[in-house]
């Protein structure tokens, strides 16, 4: 950048210094001249505060000259640069340049950027062999883009401004060129250097694109400043906005600024709306846990009711472990049942068999004998008197499956009927929580009972301790000490409908207290009316009287000087009177302020009585 003082951007002409007269001179003093000289645009005052070389050229608004016409152009900010120093000299480019198929793609990435950018006036054939003017022309495009406020002097050659740009875009390898090989760029000592110097400005020119279109806070461009914004570079853009446009104000006169003003609220407006929204929610979660805090100071501790909790979890607990080792000991017993219902079957089976290979061997016993014809015949009626019984058996056995099963859907619905009974009533149990350990006073019984239908006695088909002798005596003392209970309750809830019944009647009189006090109020109301009424007549009477007396005194008077002494007996009995009247109106105003009072109190101390009554009964109603 360059070290140079800042000058005004357009000098002033004569006429304009006239019509400018009345306007306040620039904070930054008169125009300056620079170190340039020619015809051509002064350098700008303004210096960009980025560090980044890319944007140092962006210039803002004119800030700090004179205002002019709009279409003057304002020098850039790259004049006067310092040259490199001497280390710089000895860096070396490290791009292979004397390579063909490099160069070759310099210029073909070279053409598609400037392609890119609409930039048609150079083609592909006139790159590969270039001419001093077109070379000016693309040289001087690429600069301009980097900063579009270089000031270029169309009157001077290429080589006078040539290096002093490139020292300006800080090109790293400077040193390496010639202005001389401007005559003839085209040429193979020169070109490839050249070539590089064009490829490096118009990577330049691609990374301050993608800068700009970045959205970067370093850009300070107040048009991308968000809603929330927290970064330095955010309020240091706005604050050159505003400075920017209140400075052209001041410039021309003005000392207000209540549009730059309401512009700049607003950002903050926005910006503070979130952390203001924010802290209401936060004053509100405080307002709820302030609550919070203050039920959990006011109410019992929790412990309290935690161990209350926990005796109940507890007591649940142990009910909950003998309802499943009742469940377990029945799932046992079923499985025993199947068990012995299976070692039946499979007895059954073997015993069949059995009589199977008994038949089988006696048929061929009977086939093997040499038997007698007696013999046969007794054998055959012996035969057929057994088969006759066996008839009768198959019959009577076939009698006896039928009844089975007429007799098994039964049986089967039986017992499921006595284990949903059962069920029933284990359910039963654990809702009136009867369930083991019974409570004291109940007594210490196990009443939980469980089924057996395949037990070979009829007492063991019930399992458990003894129905009529345990069980049914141990409901019968839990059903009379429930009863004891309820008609306890009945007994407490007739009481109460008693207490209810008499509170009610109390209101009722209450009520009707109420109502007389009001008619006796309103009684009272009329009389101090009258009253008020009397008073005023006599109040009426006595200011007349007054008034008569006092025309009196002062006739008296009159007639004391006119008659002597003994006129002043009568003027002083007069002054008596006037006095003793005086002191009785007097005496009736303050009796009827403190009848009125009195009143007043009474009415209070009724309606506070009333109120104490009615809070009562409502206690009482919300108690029961």
């Amino acid at each position: 950048m360059s070290n140079h003082p800042r000058q005004s951007s357009i000098p002033i002409p004569g006429s304009a210094m006239k019509k400018s007269a009345n306007m306040r001179m620039s904070m930054s003093g008169p125009a300056q001249r620079g170190p340039m000289t020619g015809t051509g645009p002064r350098p700008s005052m303004y210096r960009s505060g980025n560090g980044n070389p890319l944007l140092q050229s962006v210039s803002k608004a004119a800030i700090g000259r004179t205002p002019m016409k709009s279409s003057a152009r304002r020098g850039s900010t790259w004049m006067g640069a310092p040259m490199p120093s001497s280390q710089s000299s000895q860096i070396k480019d490290p791009r292979p340049l004397r390579d063909k198929p490099f160069q070759v793609q310099l210029r073909r990435e070279i053409m598609a950027w400037l392609n890119s950018v609409g930039y048609t006036e150079i083609s592909a054939q006139a790159l590969a062999s270039i001419t001093g003017k077109d070379f000016r022309v693309l040289f001087e495009f690429l600069v301009t883009t980097l900063d579009p406020n270089y000031p270029f002097d169309p009157q001077k050659k290429l080589e006078q401004e040539f290096i002093p740009a490139l020292t300006c875009m800080h090109y790293p390898y400077v040193n390496a060129l010639n202005p001389t090989w401007l005559a003839a760029p085209a040429s193979m000592h020169c070109w490839p250097a050249l070539l590089g110097m064009l490829h490096w400005l118009m990577d330049m020119c691609k990374a301050k694109e993608h800068y700009l279109g970045s959205g970067d806070p370093t850009l300070q461009d107040p048009e991308i400043v968000p809603d929330q914004f927290y970064s330095e570079d955010h309020h240091t853009a706005l604050a050159f906005q505003y400075l920017d446009s209140t400075y052209q104000l001041y410039l021309v006169g003005r000392d207000t600024y209540p549009e730059q003003d309401e512009v700049l609220e607003g950002y903050y407006t926005r910006k503070n709306a979130k952390i203001l929204e924010e802290l209401d929610q936060a004053r509100a979660q405080l307002q709820v846990i302030s609550d919070e805090y203050e039920d959990l100071r006011n109410s019992a501790p929790p412990i309290e009711k935690l161990l209350v909790d926990s005796e109940n979890v507890k007591r649940d607990e142990k009910k909950l472990q003998e309802m499943l080792r009742h469940r377990e000991q029945r799932k046992v017993a079923l499985e025993a049942a199947i068990k012995d219902e299976e070692e039946r079957i499979v007895a059954g089976i073997k015993n069949l068999e059995r009589l199977r290979q008994e038949e089988t061997h006696y048929q061929s016993v009977l086939e093997t004998q040499n038997l007698s014809p007696e013999e046969v015949q007794k054998m055959n009626a012996d035969h057929q008197s057994l088969q006759h019984t066996l008839e009768d058996l198959r019959k009577k056995l076939s009698e006896t499956h039928r009844l089975i099963g007429q007799l098994e859907p039964t049986a089967t619905n039986r017992i499921a009927d006595a284990e949903e009974s059962l069920d029933g009533y284990t359910n039963l149990l654990i809702s009136l929580a009867l369930f083991p350990p019974l409570k004291p006073p109940l007594p210490d019984v196990d009443l939980r009972m469980t089924l057996n239908p395949a037990a070979s006695t009829r007492a063991d088909i019930l399992g458990g301790p003894d129905v009529w002798g345990v069980v049914k005596p141990a409901l019968n003392l839990i059903a009379e000490a429930k009863m004891k209970e309820r008609a306890d309750v009945d007994t407490q809830r007739i009481e109460v409908e008693d207490a209810l019944e008499q509170e009610t009647t109390a209101v009722e009189d209450v009520e009707g207290e109420i109502y007389r006090i009001e008619k006796e109020l309103a009684a009272v109301g009329e009389q101090m009316e009258v009253v008020r009424e009397g008073m005023q007549a006599e109040a009426l009477i006595y200011h007349e009287e007054i008034t008569r007396l006092q025309g009196g005194v002062v006739q008296a008077k009159n007639e004391a000087y006119q008659n002597g002494v003994g006129v002043r007996a009568r003027l002083g009995g007069l002054e008596i009177q006037y006095k003793e009247q005086v002191e009785r109106v007097n005496r009736l105003k303050e009796e009827t302020v403190r009848t009125i009072l009195k009143n007043v109190n009474d009415i209070g101390v009724f309606k506070q009585e009333v109120e104490r009554r009615l809070h009562v009964v409502k206690v009482a109603a919300e108690n029961n």
